[in-house]
């Protein structure tokens, strides 16, 4: 049971004071029409542990601490070194218009650093051997960085992010040609 759903069952207890379900605890002169004393307090301790160190308290906290965004911050916990992600490709105009797939390596701040697959190296130790010789022998390593934003686990997820800008554009488009 979730803490939302745990709270809403306790508010949703009706026990009265004499009624079957009262224990006699004692407490019963603060207990009326809102319900029992202990549980109405059980409530509101449980809702001010909730707002404090609920999932999205913490979740705000740590993303104010790293100057991030919650989303961006929980975006960034989806990928491993090694992972494929799935990129928004953005033209001159940043404007998303293709996506790519990419082995992750890693973040910096509110961006991720990967590199295409090269060659036969669909694994993270071949792919970081390869950079490491290029960068020895070449001075040059093709690394790119995306924003996490941008940046998707799965290829579905990211078509349909570049899906709906396309529908907004769209949008917009028949918008505009409406008001001229």
């Amino acid at each position: 049971m979730k803490i939302e759903e745990l709270i809403k069952a306790l508010r949703g207890l009706k026990v009265e004071t004499g009624s079957l379900a009262c224990m006699g605890c004692g407490y019963e002169h603060n207990c009326g029409v809102s319900g029992c004393a202990i549980i109405n307090e059980a409530v509101a301790r449980i809702t001010m542990l909730d707002e404090s160190f609920g999932e999205g308290s913490v979740l705000k906290m740590a993303a104010a601490v790293l100057e991030t965004t919650p989303e961006e911050l929980l975006q960034s916990t989806r990928f491993q070194a090694g992972d494929t992600v799935w990129v928004l490709m953005r033209d001159e105009d940043d404007v998303p218009c293709d996506i790519g797939g990419y082995m992750f390596l890693a973040f910096a701040g509110t961006a991720v650093i990967v590199t295409a697959f090269i060659g036969d190296h669909d694994d993270l130790d071949g792919t970081l051997a390869y950079h490491i010789e290029e960068t020895a022998v070449n001075f040059d390593s093709d690394l790119s960085v995306f924003p996490i934003p941008d940046c998707y686990a799965a290829r579905e997820d990211a078509q349909a992010a570049l899906d709906a800008v396309a529908s907004r554009e769209s949008q917009m488009k028949e918008e505009t040609n409406a008001e001229t």
